[in-house]
């Protein structure tokens, strides 16, 4: 299966805002970080990918060529972005973005400081967990670990995020 590192690394970068800034239990979170504007730098790690190309009829060179670029697509990408944390997008139930009726979210730990979860889906196709510390309200850092199986192939993740807050007014377009 070929990899689009970008739009992953996008779709990630998206869990990790989500599974940051939500809550399920109590309604309210407790999670205490300021609104406003963020800086968003999140570390992506995926392994288990392959091409799904068969090598086997390639020369030594070929399959050397497609070895290299996967080791190069397979590399983590770290992504640094602002955005915008409203209190509207921090009260969602849902702590990871998901569309799946088949997850189920657990939170297992919601504090001031520390915000900790799990998630599977389709059965045990995919499971992750998730935490985030916040030791002030200005700060946070975390790690999502998640892996998926999907026609007999593993997959992987392992992502970790840092934040900082940058001010409490976000400008248009963020």
């Amino acid at each position: 299966m070929p990899l689009c590192r970008r739009p992953l690394a996008t779709a990630l970068l998206s869990v990790c805002l989500s599974a940051l800034v939500v809550a399920q239990t109590p309604r309210v979170p407790a999670l205490d970080v300021r609104m406003g504007l963020w800086e968003m730098t999140s570390t992506a790690d995926v392994g288990g990918q392959t091409t799904g190309v068969d090598t086997s009829k390639m020369t030594p060179q070929q399959q050397a060529q497609i070895a290299g670029a996967m080791r190069g697509m397979m590399a983590p990408q770290t992504t640094t972005t602002t955005t915008c944390l409203t209190r509207a997008v921090f009260n969602r139930k849902n702590f990871m973005t998901h569309t799946d009726p088949t997850c189920r979210q657990t939170l297992t730990k919601n504090t001031k400081t520390r915000l900790e979860g799990r998630i599977t889906c389709g059965g045990n196709t995919m499971r992750g967990t998730m935490h985030f510390d916040a030791p002030t309200p200005t700060e946070f850092s975390g790690a999502i670990k998640s892996t998926s199986t999907e026609r007999g192939r593993t997959t992987t993740t392992n992502i970790t995020m840092a934040g900082k807050w940058l001010a409490a007014e976000c400008k248009t377009g963020q």
